[in-house]
């Protein structure tokens, strides 16, 4: 992670993600979902009781924290359109969407970090209904109409976050979200059904 200091008044998005660091205090699931023969598309046929969610808010940004609410984007293996990174490992494909979970954001503010402005912490999609906390690398949802991400890695939140709470990036660990793949591009508006992916 880049300890680039950030120009005045903004700060670099602290999404990026090192693989196979150990976060303290995030559940893992002991078990997988259900098997599904082909988890790259959604299937109209999936069961009902599949874990589901929906965008409340999606967020896009030149560069710097918080990223502004937009009530349209397109996502694609790259990341976002128009969305932008200060610094080399905040995106790229791996890092292609930062994803924020409503019951991490409400742990947050619960703890004095206030959360409720969507984009605060540089997420590109605040999501609810779906917990954080229940989910895995390697998981993946089906977002809109179209779009399928695959969970890469925890969030591992950057330490200019300090910046927006002095007890930051520490405290956000655990609760920091999910950066993940775009496998099958599409639109992304607030209200679009986020949907668990079985086979994983």
């Amino acid at each position: 992670m880049s300890s680039a200091e950030s120009e005045p008044g903004r700060v670099a998005p602290g999404d990026c993600a090192v693989p196979g660091r150990a976060v303290p205090g995030r559940a893992v699931p002991g078990r997988a979902v259900p098997g599904r023969a082909d988890p790259g598309l959604p299937d109209p046929g999936s069961p009902a009781s599949l874990p589901s969610g929906r965008v409340l808010a999606v967020c896009v940004g030149l560069g710097g924290v918080p990223k502004p609410q937009v009530p349209v984007a397109r996502a694609t293996p790259d990341g976002i359109e128009g969305d932008g990174h200060r610094y080399e490992l905040h995106g790229g494909r791996d890092r292609a969407l930062c994803l924020l979970f409503e019951d991490e954001a409400a742990a947050l503010t619960a703890d004095g970090a206030p959360c409720t402005d969507y984009g605060r912490y540089g997420e590109n999609l605040r999501i609810g209904g779906l917990r954080g906390q229940d989910l895995r690398p390697g998981q993946r949802l089906a977002i809109g109409p179209e779009l399928v991400a695959e969970l890469f890695d925890l969030r591992e939140p950057c330490r200019v976050l300090t910046a927006l709470d002095p007890r930051f990036p520490d405290r956000m660990l655990g609760r920091s979200g999910f950066v993940a793949r775009v496998l099958h591009p599409g639109p992304l508006r607030p209200g679009d059904p986020v949907t668990l992916l079985a086979g994983v």
